[in-house]
């Protein structure tokens, strides 16, 4: 179909055959089917993350309706790094992830509301993709990403976050009183030579010992 002149074509990465859960695609057998039948839709269905990177690579905008609240959305942290433009609702941390880079709405917890909300600024953001502020704004997107969420930065975090860990083993007097912390880190890893991943350590400390677990 066209827009003021584009050629516009969706490509669709979506199947829980990603979870293990591939059965659980026939629920939604009836809009994948209509995918598959548009001729200005391609049903990918489930493709390993390689892959997808290099899709978005090509892609102009990641549309993401996204209704499950995530922490920290790997997926649109490798669309801003590919100088996509996101569309998404303001919902869970996707204001912070997306650090004001997004076309963003108000998220509606009614379906058919957010799917009228979600295709508006939609549509808007197709509107304004050939303008050249937002190709500065889509620029300057990736770089932040790129510098912020990569290996070297977030290693060095991770050594400060360790060390003082260390300092405080060495430090306190753990048979004087009784303590019991858990500490959760998300680490929203790295961009660039490596595909982005995410990793998690939980730490556990108890009075008259250093126990570890991550």
């Amino acid at each position: 179909e066209e827009n003021n002149g584009r050629k516009l074509h969706l490509d669709v990465y979506s199947s829980f055959k990603i979870y293990g859960w591939e059965q659980r695609d026939q629920q939604h057998a009836e809009a994948i089917d209509k995918c598959k039948e548009h001729p200005n839709i391609t049903y990918h269905g489930y493709q390993a993350n390689p892959v997808i990177r290099e899709a978005l690579k090509k892609a102009h905008i990641y549309a993401y309706p996204n209704i499950w609240p995530e922490t920290s959305g790997i997926s649109v942290l490798e669309a801003m790094s590919a100088g996509c433009q996101i569309v998404c609702p303001n919902f869970a941390a996707l204001p912070e992830t997306t650090a004001n880079f997004a076309a963003m709405y108000n998220f509606e917890e009614d379906a058919n509301k957010h799917a009228n909300v979600f295709a508006n600024m939609l549509l808007q953001s197709i509107n304004m993709y050939g303008n050249e502020v937002v190709h500065d704004k889509l620029n300057f997107q990736a770089q932040y990403v790129n510098n912020f969420y990569n290996w070297d930065f977030r290693a060095a975090q991770w050594k400060g976050f360790l060390q003082s860990m260390e300092n405080a083993l060495w430090v306190q007097d753990w048979s004087s009183f009784t303590l019991f912390s858990l500490a959760y880190v998300p680490l929203s890893a790295s961009l660039g030579a490596g595909s982005l991943g995410s990793e998690r350590i939980v730490t556990i400390l108890k009075r008259n010992e250093a126990e570890i677990i991550s």
